[in-house]
C-alpha cells in the first residue's frame, strides 16, 4: 500500500481531482534570482494552508483514504505549494514518509531567514546546524505561513521600492520523535549572531527572522515552534555582511561556545551592533575594551592603551591611536567632541576593528583554559622581561 508507486499514483489522483475544483483560496509562489533576491510573487489557486482548513480537509480525505496516505498527500502540498506534481518534491517527501512509517520519527526543520548577511553562495558549516543560501522552498514557507513576513514584503514589491530580501538562512534538522524532544537552539543562534559581529564590526548590521520549527509530516506541515532573537539586532539594515573567510566565523562560534561564563566584551559588541547613534555606539566599545583589562583601574587612558598595543602588534601608533580613542570617548560623555560625523565614523571603524582583534585574543586565552587575568599576565612580562 505504502510503495512508491502506489503512493505517488495517489498523489497525482488527488492532485488531478483539486484542479477540477473552484477553489476560493491561494498561496504565494515565489521566484527568485541567481543571487537568492525575490523578483516576482505571483498567486496559484490552492486550498487553505494553515491549520484549521488542512485539519478539515484531512477529516475529509480520511473518511474514504487511508490516514497515512492523506498525510503524505497534505505534506506534499504544504512543501510543493502548487496543485502539480513535481517529482523531486515527491521524491524528498517519500524518505521522511518511510522514516515516519517504519520509525515514526519526524524530520524537524528549524530555520531562520538573516537579513543582510550573503554567504557568497556558500553553505557554512558548524556542529549542529549550518548557514546557506535561501532557497525557493523555504522563502515560500516563510512568506506562506509568516503572515508578518509577507505582509511586509508584498507592499514593498508592488510599489518596486522594496526592501531586499534575506539571502540567507539558518537551518537545523533533527529527527525525533516528537519536538519536544529537541534540542535547546536559541542559545547557540544568539552565540552566532555575536560571531557574525566579531567577524564584520558593528557598523554594517544583520537581523534575524522569527526561528521556526516544523515538519512536513507533524501539525499538518504548519509551524510547530517559533522564536524570536534580539540579541543581535538592528532592523536599520545598513550595508551587507559578506562572508569572505567563513572558517574565522567558525573558529569565533567554537571559541564562544566554550565561554562558561558571562563575556562583557561580546555583550557590548552586540550592544554597539544594535545601536544606530555613533556616539552610543562609540562609548559601547570603549567599554567593551576597558572590560577585557579588569586589573586596571588606574591611569586607565595609559595603562589601556599600552596593554591594547602590546598584546597587538607593540606599536607606537596603536598605543597612540588607543590614546586618542579615549579622548573622544571622554568628549562624547562630557559632550564637549568637536569632529564631524565623519571623523567620528573613522574613528569609530578605528575603534571596531581593534575592540575585535583584542576579543579574538581573549577568547584564544579561553580557548586554552585561561582567563583574562593570564591574559594581562602575558602582556606584563613583554612590558617587564626578566
Amino acid at each position: 500500500m505504502y510503495g512508491k508507486d502506489a503512493v505517488m499514483e495517489f498523489v497525482k489522483k488527488q492532485l488531478r481531482r483539486l484542479q477540477l475544483m473552484d477553489l476560493p483560496y491561494s498561496t504565494n509562489k515565489i521566484s527568485l534570482d541567481n543571487k537568492g533576491f525575490i523578483t516576482t510573487i505571483s498567486s496559484e489557486k490552492m486550498i487553505a494552508l494553515n491549520f484549521y482548513n488542512l485539519g478539515i480537509f484531512e477529516a475529509g480525505l480520511r473518511q474514504e483514504h487511508d490516514a497515512k496516505l492523506v498525510k503524505f498527500l497534505i505534506a506534499y502540498l504544504v512543501k510543493a505549494k502548487s496543485l502539480h506534481f513535481f517529482e523531486l518534491v515527491f521524491e524528498d517527501l517519500y524518505e521522511e514518509f518511510l522514516l515516519y512509517l517504519n520509525e515514526g520519527k519526524f524530520v524537524y526543520r528549524t530555520i531562520a531567514l538573516i537579513h543582510r548577511l550573503d554567504t557568497k553562495n556558500q553553505v557554512i558549516s558548524f556542529p549542529d546546524f549550518c548557514i546557506r543560501p535561501v532557497d525557493k522552498e523555504n522563502i515560500e514557507y516563510f512568506y506562506n505561513n509568516l503572515e508578518e513576513y509577507y505582509n511586509h514584503f508584498s507592499l514593498r514589491h508592488t510599489q518596486n521600492n522594496h526592501l531586499p530580501n534575506a539571502i540567507a538562512m539558518l537551518e537545523q534538522k533533527q529527527v525525533l520523535e516528537d519536538s519536544a524532544k529537541r534540542k535547546p537552539f536559541r542559545e547557540q543562534i544568539e552565540k552566532l549572531g555575536q560571531s557574525v559581529v566579531l567577524y564584520n564590526g558593528v557598523t554594517e548590521h544583520i537581523s534575524f527572522s522569527p526561528v521556526i520549527t516544523f515538519s512536513y509530516f507533524d501539525n499538518n506541515g504548519m509551524i510547530k515552534e517559533y522564536d524570536y532573537i534580539n540579541n543581535v539586532k538592528n532592523e536599520r539594515l545598513r550595508g551587507f555582511v559578506r562572508m569572505d573567510d567563513p572558517a574565522s566565523l567558525v573558529s569565533y562560534f567554537q571559541n564562544i561556545t566554550l565561554l562558561k561564563n558571562k563575556f562583557i566584551a561580546l555583550d557590548r559588541l552586540a550592544s554597539a551592533h544594535n545601536k544606530t547613534d555613533m556616539e552610543d555606539k562609540f562609548i559601547d566599545l570603549m567599554i567593551a575594551l576597558e572590560s577585557m583589562f579588569p586589573s586596571i583601574t588606574s591611569e586607565v587612558t595609559f595603562r589601556i592603551a599600552l596593554y591594547t598595543a602590546t598584546l597587538l602588534d607593540r606599536s607606537q601608533d596603536t598605543y597612540k591611536t588607543v590614546k586618542d580613542l579615549y579622548k573622544t570617548r571622554s568628549n562624547l560623555v562630557h559632550g564637549s567632541s568637536k569632529l564631524s560625523r565623519e571623523q567620528l565614523e573613522k574613528q569609530l571603524d578605528e575603534l571596531d576593528g581593534i575592540v575585535r582583534k583584542v576579543i579574538v585574543q581573549a577568547l584564544e586565552y579561553h580557548a586554552r583554559g585561561f582567563g583574562l587575568g593570564k591574559m594581562e599576565e602575558d602582556i606584563v612580562k613583554v612590558l617587564l622581561p626578566n
